[in-house]
């Protein structure tokens, strides 16, 4: 089984698990294009090959046209003999995806998140899609390598607890040691990321992208949310300490006591709250302006009203200030911004854009994107972060 022969981290086993792990990261790839990549002899390699070929790791993908003499047989990875589970948990829904070695979506099921849904109903519900999921393509516990989970909120990532929800609807889910509980039934490897560095890390890792200095941000929803990569490697950013950079000394005053935080020009609440202070014929309470969502941001703009269209451009400003200041720091050479307003409002992604590079340093490489996976960005990424701990 290929989990067995993953977990094995005996000398003898390491350069077979170094072979298996270039052909995944350069498939289809000949015997010749491998050499130069690992110390072994042709022949050493030769019988290596034949071993994973045996065992099923691997399969032979086809001839590569040289034009000349005998075409030499491409290998690639035999993406179904195991698979990964991915899971993304924010305040309004669960997504789990099924994939296989090679991160193509088999399958996926996802459904919402209500005030009714307490840590034990949706456990469980991923626990009966998972099982469905096996039951389905026939994928026993050992050809499961294991369940990533991305989650908003506070993590303790070390034992798998979300230890603080982003603002979850139900009041019980602070403390959730989420990765004991589905390994109570699902006794597979489990380990939980932050949404962002999953996301970050399943746009780069399935997009193959040249580029390793990634800035991911999410914003315009509940909050907001960084990932970055550093030559291939997750940093740990702390979420709070982004929400309150200050991007203007003068700015408007936050709810931490200070002036012009980040939040404070991009959360739904203090763009509809600054509509009402600029506008005070329009009468919705403090009750009411808590709760809104992106939603009603987007109502005004469809009616054409050219006051929240300029206070939205504020807020797209300030937040390329933002990203600026981080991507600055990270020396970041593509930056994904996600966010309702950024997909549904293309003036809001171009002003943002426009922003970055006004601040940026060193701009002229600079990459912008809304990525490629869309909402299944950190499930998926969170599955591979599970089979990058088999690889690496």
């Amino acid at each position: 089984m290929l989990k067995q022969f993953l977990l094995d981290s005996s000398p003898k086993n390491q350069i077979y698990k170094d072979v298996y792990r270039l052909i995944h990261q350069y498939a289809p790839i000949s015997k010749a294009e491998l050499l130069p990549k690992i110390k072994l002899t042709t022949s050493t390699l030769a019988r290596v090959i034949d071993e994973l070929l045996d065992n099923g790791y691997i399969r032979k993908y086809g001839v590569e046209d040289i034009g000349r003499g005998r075409p030499p047989v491409l290998y690639h990875i035999d993406e179904r003999c195991s698979y990964l589970i991915g899971i993304n948990i924010t305040r309004m829904k669960v997504s789990v995806v099924l994939l296989d070695l090679l991160y193509n979506q088999v399958d996926q099921e996802s459904f919402i998140m209500t005030s009714m849904h307490n840590p034990d109903f949706v456990l469980t519900k991923i626990k009966d899609i998972t099982f469905n999921f096996m039951e389905k393509y026939q994928i026993t516990l050992d050809e499961l390598l294991g369940i990533g989970i991305a989650s908003v909120g506070v993590l303790d990532k070390t034992n798998g607890i979300v230890l603080q929800p982003g603002g979850f609807l139900n009041s019980e889910w602070e403390n959730t040691p989420v990765a004991e509980i589905l390994g109570k039934d699902i006794p597979v490897k489990i380990m939980l990321e932050n949404l962002p560095n999953a996301a970050v890390l399943g746009e780069y890792k399935y997009t193959k992208s040249i580029e390793d200095n990634i800035l991911y941000w999410i914003s315009g929803g509940w909050g907001l949310g960084c990932g970055a990569l550093v030559n291939g490697e997750i940093l740990p950013i702390d979420i709070k300490g982004l929400m309150h950079m200050v991007v203007d000394i003068n700015g408007r005053e936050c709810s931490c006591g200070k002036r012009g935080c980040l939040i404070t020009y991009t959360s739904p609440y203090n763009l509809l709250d600054e509509l009402t202070t600029r506008r005070p014929s329009i009468n919705i309470s403090k009750e009411k302006l808590s709760s809104v969502s992106i939603d009603e941001i987007m109502e005004f703009l469809r009616q054409g009203d050219t006051l929240i269209e300029e206070i939205v451009m504020e807020s797209a400003y300030y937040l390329g200030v933002g990203i600026s200041n981080i991507a600055n720091l990270f020396q970041s050479k593509m930056i994904i911004i996600k966010g309702p307003l950024i997909e549904t409002y293309p003036n809001y992604f171009n002003k943002v854009m426009e922003s970055v590079e006004k601040h940026v340093q060193q701009n002229e490489q600079l990459r912008f994107s809304q990525g490629v996976l869309k909402e299944n960005a950190a499930a998926i990424g969170a599955a591979i972060y599970i089979h990058e701990t088999y690889l690496s």
